[in-house]
Formats: structure tokens, C-alpha cells, sequence
């Protein structure tokens, strides 16, 4: 998936989480356990669980996502 790809899937990601938050009047919270529920659930039917478990780890861990510019580039 090249850059422009990415950036094209992120763009609708961001407007489909916005408007899922917008038609159910929910907390982004909520809504982010039920999507992060199912991702996980996804990968451990495609086999990827492991994968994707230490993918968490390494976001929750990388202090550069506590900073303010990701939520600048959110669309």
C-alpha cells in the first residue's frame, strides 16, 4: 500500500469512527473499546492475534503517541 493509499484509508477511518460517534451520541472511549474489540477478535480469526497483541504493546509503549501531533492530523 503506497502513502497515498494510507492516507486515503486513514481519511475514511477517521470520518467513519467520527461518524459512528456522532449517530450513537457516544464517548470516543466507547466507541474505541468496541472497534479495538473487534480488531482483536479479527486477528485471532485470521491467525495474526500474537501479531497484533504485540503491535498494542508497542503503541502503548512508544511515547511519541502522547504527543499532541497525531491528533492534528486526525481529519
Amino acid at each position: 500500500m503506497n502513502d497515498s493509499l494510507l492516507e486515503e484509508l486513514s481519511s475514511e477511518i477517521d470520518s467513519t469512527i467520527i461518524d459512528l460517534i456522532e449517530k450513537y451520541k457516544s464517548h470516543p472511549l466507547n466507541i474505541s473499546s468496541i472497534i479495538l474489540a473487534r480488531l482483536v477478535i479479527m486477528n485471532n480469526i485470521a491467525g495474526s492475534g500474537d501479531d497484533f497483541k504485540m503491535l498494542l504493546a508497542s503503541i502503548v509503549s512508544n511515547d511519541h503517541f502522547d504527543s499532541n501531533e497525531f491528533a492534528n492530523k486526525i481529519h
